[in-house]
């Protein structure tokens, strides 16, 4: 089936559709069922950090919304390692078991595999030596390189991986300066947002300042992350200690595990201050209620290459305060909020008070909007797939429904059980008076899929307009009906 190509819809929406789909599929050039919708993550660990977090969602998105059977191989365990495990096998890897298990992923079918951080690039010889295509993911900028001892992965990232993926020019620069420049291709693609609550949830307390002992009135000044001193934690707590002395109404709340560093000394100068009520640092949990309540974000980072915080504050509408040469997200900050210099400790303080005394709406939707355009994850991950498999071609299936409760299931499960990655799934009820509705939703969560359900309020009379309708909203290149 060519790109562009368009299968004619079936009037009754019965066998025929179900065939007429299998035949669509299986008759595609070889060229294009080059994708066998089994790819490998490989990972360094299952610790919640930012690029674990984000090869979980990777493998999600894979599964759920693309229908790609996930495998993960991690080289040690951590605290999300059961959420792994609901995705996909996980494989554990220590010592000289590498060989062993990627030639078994092997003879199972497995030959594309995503590699997710610079760490994992210690596994890429061996996935080569198997016959894998490898995309590798570098999110470290030089100094944790060095620091780390990440000489050997690095190495063998820039010398055997396929196609190396980073997500900022900076990025790409710091690690050719330690790796030397890769042999094969490289790409700047910022990956997207992947906690899309942030733009779903709208801008309000949501009770926030009521559970954190906070007046009604007090503004929230947000940080994330992993609570150490590459994250900038001192520098947090300082111009938080700094502010929060002089102005009562200013509050600053960190989200994120707390360092040996923070727990033993920070921690201590916040109680002794007796400022504790208003500088809190709190366990991880779900973020987006106090991106919804904060009034400005501190990217309080030495060295971040583009951290999905930045993403997810932007999506809420948060002007962001950073430091200039911080990663890759310089320039996103630039335009939706403060850069000051790495030097100047007074200008961080300057910066957010100017920028929590009043919010523009226009500059809140702006900011939403510059993520809701450029940073889909869904499509950031399907790039993915065809990165690993260039000449996979962009499927949508559109599966239209009127008073089919009956079949409904099981024409969706015929197109969940196809072994090609659709870049999306489109069910389109034309105001049914029978339960297809509920038979739909409940088969899609039985499968783990996620669909676009649009349901007409009233019916259109004719299969044709959702035909039509199932074709505008497609974004395949090519569509089955």
């Amino acid at each position: 089936m060519a790109e562009g190509a368009v299968l004619e819809p079936d009037v009754h929406y019965g066998a025929a559709y179900l065939n007429a789909l299998s035949r669509a599929l299986h008759h595609a050039s070889a060229a294009q069922r080059r994708t066998d919708a089994k790819i490998v993550i490989v990972g360094h660990d299952a610790h919640m950090n930012g690029a674990q977090v984000l090869a979980l969602n990777i493998g999600r998105t894979l599964r759920n919304r693309f229908g790609v059977k996930v495998s993960f191989i991690l080289g040690d365990t951590g605290f999300l390692l059961d959420r792994y495990h609901a995705v996909g096998d996980v494989h554990i890897v220590r010592g000289g078991e590498a060989r062993s298990i990627i030639g078994r992923l092997a003879k199972n079918g497995h030959t594309l595999a995503i590699t997710n951080t610079t760490p994992a690039g210690r596994f890429v010889p061996a996935l080569k030596a198997a016959g894998f295509t490898v995309v590798s993911l570098v999110h470290e900028l030089p100094n944790l390189l060095k620091s780390c001892g990440l000489d050997g992965p690095a190495g063998h990232i820039s010398d055997e991986a396929d196609h190396v993926i980073f997500p900022a020019e900076r990025v790409r620069q710091g690690f050719e300066s330690f790796a030397g420049e890769v042999r094969n291709s490289a790409e700047i693609f910022p990956q997207g947002l992947f906690n899309a609550d942030v733009l779903e949830i709208a801008r309000g307390d949501h009770g926030v300042r009521a559970e954190l002992g906070l007046e009604s009135n007090t503004r929230i000044v947000l940080g994330i992350g992993y609570a150490d001193l590459r994250k900038g934690i001192d520098r947090f707590i300082a111009t938080a200690l700094s502010i929060c002395s002089k102005h009562d109404d200013v509050a600053f709340v960190w989200i994120g595990s707390p360092a040996s560093e923070t727990t033993h000394w920070f921690q201590p100068e916040i109680e002794a201050s007796g400022l504790g009520n208003r500088i809190q640092i709190l366990t991880p949990r779900k973020l987006a209620r106090y991106y919804a309540a904060a009034n400005a974000f501190y990217l309080a980072s030495r060295e971040d290459p583009f951290p999905s915080v930045v993403l997810e504050a932007l999506a809420s509408g948060l002007p962001i305060i950073g430091h200039e040469g911080t990663g890759g997200c310089d320039d996103l900050i630039r335009r939706h909020g403060v850069l000051v210099p790495q030097t100047d400790p007074m200008a961080v303080t300057d910066a957010i008070l100017d920028v929590i005394s009043g919010q523009d709406p226009n500059a809140v939707e702006a900011r939403r909007q510059e993520i809701a355009r450029n940073y889909d994850f869904p499509d950031y991950v399907f790039g993915l797939i065809r990165r690993l498999a260039p000449h996979t071609a962009t499927v949508s299936a559109v599966v239209p429904n009127y008073r089919y409760e009956a079949y409904v299931g099981e024409r969706l499960r015929s197109v969940f059980d196809q072994d090609y990655p659709l870049r999306e799934v489109i069910v389109l009820d034309d105001a049914s008076p029978d339960n297809s509705v509920a038979e739909i939703e409940r088969t899609a969560e039985a499968a783990g899929r996620i669909i676009d359900l649009h349901v007409n309020e009233t019916n259109s009379g004719s299969p044709f307009p959702q035909w039509r309708k199932g074709v505008e909203l497609a974004q395949g290149g090519a569509v089955m009906a």
